[in-house]
């Protein structure tokens, strides 16, 4: 047996070795990457459902107005809310909609609501 032949032997070995870590490495990096997804979307619904809790309520007025609070002040439940898919951040009340808070409001609401701002702004 000559020398270069007890050598291959060990090269073959590490070759494959270092081939097998190389394998196993991409696969544990596949995982916790899916994994690392899962856990994000999983902690982007728990922010937008205590969002929806916080920010609903019977009064479509105050729902309006908790939109443009949370455009103001909440980042982290209008960012959960447009990772979802629920919303953009120019359109909060998006977001109040897929919550299922009531934004209804009817004809005379709008004109006793805008009567009042002119009036507001006139006395000022």
């Amino acid at each position: 047996m000559r020398l270069s032949d007890k050598m291959n032997l060990p090269t073959n070995m590490i070759v494959i070795a270092i081939i097998v870590v190389l394998v196993l490495a991409v696969v544990g990096a596949f995982l916790l990457t899916s994994a690392g997804g899962q856990s994000s979307s999983a902690g982007a619904n728990k922010i937008f459902a205590e969002g929806c809790l916080r920010y609903c309520t019977s009064s479509a007025e105050q729902n309006y107005l908790n939109a443009y609070e949370i455009k103001k002040n909440d980042q982290q439940f209008l960012n959960a809310c447009v990772q979802l898919g629920y919303g953009t951040e120019e359109f909060p009340v998006q977001c109040l909609q897929r919550c299922g808070c009531d934004l209804t409001t009817s004809q005379n609401e709008i004109n006793t609501r805008l009567q009042e701002l002119i009036t507001n702004v006139e006395t000022a």
